[in-house]
This record gives structure tokens, sequence and C-alpha cells, in this order.
């Protein structure tokens, strides 16, 4: 693995571990209004990183809701997207 993949790779994990814990929230559930500010961030961050990364996955779980992201290729020579079955 080059150096450039191992960093994008550890750099995805930090980026999931950070959503987890700021979207883990058991004592609450997000309101409409937080939701819709949190798919925006996730929006602006995909798109602030797109041109330094093959592709991400981004999930954040509250209570009953999913928000889930997904932008970029799993193999970007073969061209395949990245999807729910994309193992990172």
């Amino acid at each position: 693995m080059s150096n450039h993949k191992i960093a994008t790779f550890k750099f995805f994990i930090c980026f999931l571990l950070f959503w987890t814990f700021i979207g883990y929230s058991p004592q609450s559930t997000f309101s409409e209004n937080e939701n819709i500010d949190l798919e925006n961030s996730l929006e602006a961050y995909i798109k602030e990183q797109e041109h330094h990364i093959a592709g991400l996955a981004t999930i954040v779980i509250d209570q009953n809701e999913i928000i889930h992201k997904m932008k970029g290729y799993s193999n970007i020579e073969e061209q395949i997207m990245v999807d729910e079955n994309t193992v990172f």
C-alpha cells in the first residue's frame, strides 16, 4: 500500500470516528433542522474533499433516522462507484 493510500485510509477512519462521536446522542433525537444542518455539513465536507480522495462513505445514526452519503469510486481504474457494499 502506498503512503498516500495509507494516509487517506487513516483520514477516513478518523473522519468516521469523529462523526460517530458527534452524531451519537442517546439522550435525545435530532430535530428536523439539526438533520438538515447535518446533511448540509456532510455535503459540504464531501464537496470540499472530493478532489483529494477517491471515494468516501459517511453515516450518522440517530435513533430511527439514518443519514448516509456516498461519493466517488471504490475502484478508479474500473470506474466502480462507492455503494452500500463497498469495503474500506
